[in-house]
């Protein structure tokens, strides 16, 4: 059996530990939550977690060993797949109690959201759209190529902007926008797609009042700190008030009903309260591993791509990660973007863990490839005879 390489163990190590993270700090910013609204049961949302785990984990351990080729062959009938979903979910999905929201597709007792699958879709789909254009004639250079992709791509945008989850539209498209532009694609092609898009994206922010709120309420949270600015101010008393090493594990007193979405979207924030400065250096830091260790791999991969899998998968889990952080703290407008591996959300949780999966196949791949071109170095040429 090939030996884990190094890049394999430090990517697995990360995941680990932002898993146990993630666990921890579910059960902490949930427990008061689902006291009061499931009978008593405090660990109501982290049992649900655990559901999204064992899923994780079970694609991890598939996809760890599938080798990518293949996955990447398949992954146009994934496309058509989450294309249906989609769809589907306009029409019978659930969404948060009070709200025309329409985000979840009940099976049983698992609830999924097709557009994190959506997500990992992609992020599997384009480096091979990218292969195959670049075998044609004029390449990705040429607009009129990628034009029907790109076009798939403004589909996809508008189904799960439609959910409406606008947040995770725009980080969908700014993952495939970047990938591309890695595989060549030209920036100016890339730019008039952007420039395209800006009249939907100011439609569907204008449309609804509390997305104009929030964009606005970014500039100064504190002028309005009672609505509009409420999260963004709530959310930084709490990573205040955990200064260095924090309040102590579960003594945050933010997620008692004064810090909304305390177990998923504002996660981050409870962990700053409870763990200080320490807890969330330490987070950031694992995202910036998982990042960078992905796109040293991408550089050594043993071939194309390999490589820009390993960007697009690594893109699919710091975007949304830095976006969280970057909300979180003041840097950007409020999202309904969940923090990888940590945020409360099956979907999200499995959806990253099987990213993971296959950046860790790529890597032992290329460890695969690295031993191969050892032994026909110091192979004698007569034994090949």
């Amino acid at each position: 059996m090939l030996p884990r390489s190094q890049t394999e163990i430090i990517l697995t190590g990360a995941t680990l530990f932002l898993v146990a993270i993630g666990i921890y700090m579910v059960f902490s910013a949930s427990a008061a939550i689902g006291y009061l609204e499931f009978d008593g049961d405090a660990n109501y949302f982290m049992k649900k977690q655990l559901v999204g785990l064992l899923l994780g984990i079970a694609a991890f351990i598939v996809l760890r060993r599938l080798d990518y080729h293949l996955l990447s062959a398949l992954s146009p009938y994934f496309v058509m797949l989450c294309l249906a979903l989609l769809v589907l979910v306009l029409f019978i999905g659930v969404g948060p109690a009070g709200y025309d929201v329409h985000r979840w597709l009940k099976v049983g007792p698992v609830f999924i959201q097709p557009s994190e699958l959506s997500k990992l879709v992609l992020a599997l789909y384009i480096p091979q759209v990218l292969i195959k254009l670049s075998k044609r004639e004029g390449g990705v250079k040429d607009w009129r190529r990628p034009l029907p992709f790109l076009l798939l791509f403004a589909v996809v945008f508008v189904l799960i902007a439609a959910e409406p989850d606008m947040s995770m539209a725009i980080i969908i498209m700014v993952i495939a926008l970047i990938t591309l532009f890695v595989g060549g694609v030209r920036l100016t092609h890339i730019a008039a797609l952007t420039m395209a898009s800006v009249p939907f994206v100011w439609y569907m922010i204008v449309s609804e009042p509390y997305r104009f709120r929030r964009i606005f309420s970014f500039l100064d949270p504190w002028a309005d700190p009672a609505a509009g600015g409420y999260q963004a101010v709530q959310s930084l008393i709490s990573i205040g008030s955990g200064k260095f090493f924090g309040l102590g594990l579960c003594a945050s007193r933010q997620k008692l009903f004064y810090l909304p979405a305390p177990h998923t979207d504002f996660i981050f924030a409870v962990l700053g309260e409870e763990t200080g400065f320490w807890g969330t250096t330490l987070v950031v830091t694992l995202f910036l591993v998982v990042m960078i260790v992905s796109l040293r791999m991408a550089v050594k991969a043993k071939d194309r791509l390999g490589g820009l899998l390993a960007v697009s998968l690594s893109l699919m889990i710091t975007v949304p990660a830095l976006v969280n952080m970057g909300m979180v703290v003041g840097l950007l407008p409020v999202t309904g973007i969940p923090l990888p591996f940590i945020s409360y959300g099956g979907s999200s949780l499995a959806v990253s863990l099987a990213a993971m999966g296959v950046l860790c196949n790529i890597a032992h791949q290329n460890r695969k490839e690295q031993l191969r071109q050892m032994e026909d170095k110091i192979t004698p040429k007569w034994m090949g005879v």
